[in-house]
C-alpha cells in the first residue's frame, strides 16, 4: 500500500478544457455561502466542513427553528430497480459535537487526525443497505482494483460491524458511489453514498482514539475505503476550476497519508493478516527499490536542481515528491500488462509524500503543481477505472495553463502521454 510502509491513449477531448455550469446550492451552510463555495446541504453537517473540521449550521434552519442536529436523513425517490422508491436512513444524532475554528485562511488541519463529524448514534440497516452489501460483495474487486480473493475484507468488516459500525457504514457508501458513477441519471445513489459516508465519518470519530490490537484491521480498511471516496469526491471538483479542485484534493492528500496514523505500529500485523495477499503491490515496491529509477520525471528533476526554477523552500519538498512519482512509474513498469498494480501504485502516491509538498500545492507553488501534473499523466494511462476518469488530463490541462509556457519544456512528458 505505501513506498514508506513497506520499504492508453486516446486523443485529446477539447470539451474537457470548457468549464461545465453547475446549479448554485440555495440552502446551502453558513460556511459554505462565506467561502463562496458549492454546499452539498448534507444534515447535520455538510461534507465540505466535516472534511475542513469546521462548524456547520443553516440560517434557514435558524431561521425556521429546526432542529437540524436530530433531523434524520431520508433519501429522495428512485426509480431505480435497484433501490426501493423511497428509503429512509434511521440515525439519532446527539448534542456535544465540537465546534473548531474555521481553517480556511491555514488550510485544512487533517494529519494525525482524519476528521470530525457530528455524532450518530444507534444506526441501523436496512433493505437497502443489505442490497448495497451485496453488491459491494459482488463487485469489491472492481472498486478497489485488487485482484485476489475480497472475501476476506467483507468477513473483517462484519465481524466487527457491532462494534465498529464505520467500516461497513463505509463500505456501503463506496458501494453506493460506484453505483452512482455507473447510474448518473439516479440521484438516490448518489444521495446514499453521502449520507453513510456522513455516518461512517461520526462513528470512526467516536472510536478514533481507541485503535487497538483488536480493530486495527478494521480501522485499516475504514481508512483505506473512504480515501478512494474522498478521490472520486476530489476529482469530481475538476468541473468547478482550478482553485476549488486543488482545495479538495489537498484534503484528500492529507487525509490518506492518515492513514498511517490510523494504523501505526500495526503495519507488520496487517501484512501478516489474512489480508497479506491482496498486498501484493508491498512486495513489488520492495523490487523497485533494487533498481536505477526511470529517466521520465528526469527532466522535471534536472530543472527543479538547478535552481532557475523557484528560489521556494519548498523545491525539495517537490523533488522529493517528483522521485515518488519515479517510483510509483517503476512499479507500473514492472507489469504493464496489471491495470490494478497501476492503481494501487497511484493510490500509494498520497502516503508516502511530505507535508511540506502538501503545503506547496496548496499555497499554489508552480513547482508542486508540476509534479502533480506528472501525477496526474499516470491518472489519464488508468482512465478506465471508474474512479479517475478522464480526471487525469483535465489536470494536465488545467496546471499547464496555470503555470505558463516557462514550465512548458518541463512538462513535455505529461502532455505528450495526455496526447498519445
Amino acid at each position: 500500500m505505501a513506498r514508506s510502509m513497506a520499504r492508453r491513449s486516446e486523443p485529446e477531448d477539447p470539451s474537457l478544457s470548457i468549464r461545465r455550469s453547475h446549479t448554485k446550492s440555495r440552502r446551502g451552510c453558513i460556511i459554505c455561502k462565506q467561502r463562496k463555495v458549492k454546499c452539498d446541504e448534507t444534515r447535520p453537517r455538510c461534507r465540505r466542513c466535516a472534511y475542513g473540521d469546521r462548524p456547520c449550521s443553516y440560517q434557514h434552519d435558524i431561521r425556521e427553528g429546526e432542529a437540524t442536529s436530530s433531523k434524520p436523513a431520508t433519501t429522495p425517490t428512485s426509480t431505480s430497480p435497484a433501490l426501493p422508491t423511497t428509503a429512509t436512513t434511521t440515525a439519532t444524532a446527539t448534542p456535544g459535537a465540537s465546534s473548531p475554528t474555521d481553517s480556511a485562511a491555514s488550510g485544512p488541519s487533517w494529519s494525525a487526525n482524519l476528521v470530525v463529524a457530528s455524532p450518530v448514534e444507534h444506526a441501523t440497516f436496512d433493505l437497502i443497505h443489505m442490497r448495497l452489501l451485496h453488491y459491494a460483495h459482488d463487485h469489491l474487486a472492481d472498486l478497489l482494483s485488487i485482484q485476489g480473493d475480497t472475501k476476506a475484507i467483507i468477513n473483517i468488516i462484519m465481524d466487527k460491524a457491532d462494534q465498529e459500525p464505520y467500516a461497513l457504514d463505509q463500505l456501503l457508501a463506496l458501494s453506493a458511489l460506484h453505483l452512482s458513477s455507473q447510474h448518473q441519471d439516479i440521484p438516490a445513489y448518489s444521495q446514499q453514498a453521502t449520507e453513510l459516508q456522513t455516518r461512517a465519518l461520526s462513528a470512526f470519530n467516536r472510536a478514533r482514539c481507541a485503535i487497538s490490537d483488536t480493530n486495527y484491521l478494521t480501522a485499516f480498511l475504514f481508512a483505506s475505503m473512504l480515501a478512494i471516496h474522498v478521490f472520486y469526491d476530489s476529482l469530481a471538483c475538476l468541473e468547478d476550476n482550478l482553485s476549488t479542485f486543488i482545495e479538495k484534493f489537498v484534503e484528500y492528500m492529507r487525509l490518506h497519508r492518515g492513514v498511517r496514523a490510523v494504523i501505526g505500529s500495526h503495519w507488520k500485523q496487517i501484512l501478516e493478516s489474512q489480508l497479506q495477499p491482496l498486498f501484493y503491490v508491498s512486495e513489488l515496491a520492495l523490487e523497485v527499490e533494487k533498481l536505477p529509477p526511470g529517466e521520465e520525471t528526469a527532466p522535471l528533476a534536472n530543472f527543479l536542481k538547478s535552481g532557475s526554477s523557484s528560489t521556494s523552500n519548498s523545491t525539495d519538498a517537490c523533488v522529493e515528491a517528483l522521485s515518488s512519482v519515479q517510483w510509483m512509474l517503476d512499479i507500473i513498469k514492472l507489469d504493464p500488462t496489471r491495470r490494478d498494480i497501476a492503481i494501487q501504485a497511484i493510490v500509494a502516491w498520497p502516503v508516502v509524500i511530505s507535508d511540506d509538498y502538501i503545503e506547496a500545492v496548496y499555497q499554489h507553488r508552480p513547482e508542486a503543481f508540476a509534479v502533480l501534473a506528472y501525477y496526474a499523466a499516470a491518472l489519464h494511462r488508468c482512465r478506465d477505472f471508474w474512479v479517475f476518469k478522464s480526471a487525469g488530463l483535465g489536470v494536465v490541462e488545467m496546471i499547464a495553463r496555470h503555470i505558463g509556457p516557462f514550465w512548458a519544456e518541463a512538462l513535455r512528458w505529461p502532455r505528450k502521454i495526455c496526447l498519445l
